[in-house]
């Protein structure tokens, strides 16, 4: 796996453990929508880097309903 994967992974488990509490059954759904939150913004990172002004970016957050 990617070692940038690694570290979105990483930080999402990190998220979920500070914010679940044990036993709600809500650390697996808090860990799964901050690892795509990580990767989504992660991309949107990567094209506002290869695109002029960002609109690829803003393309994406729009699409996924992410606030830049």
């Amino acid at each position: 796996m990617n070692e940038r994967i690694k570290e979105l992974s990483a930080q999402a488990w990190q998220y979920a453990d500070n914010n679940s509490r044990d036993g709600d059954g809500t650390h697996g759904w808090l860990y799964r929508d901050k690892f795509a939150e990580l990767l989504i913004r992660e991309c949107m990172l990567l094209s506002i880097l290869q695109s002029e002004a960002g609109y690829v970016s803003n393309y994406i957050a729009k699409h996924f309903g992410l606030d830049k």
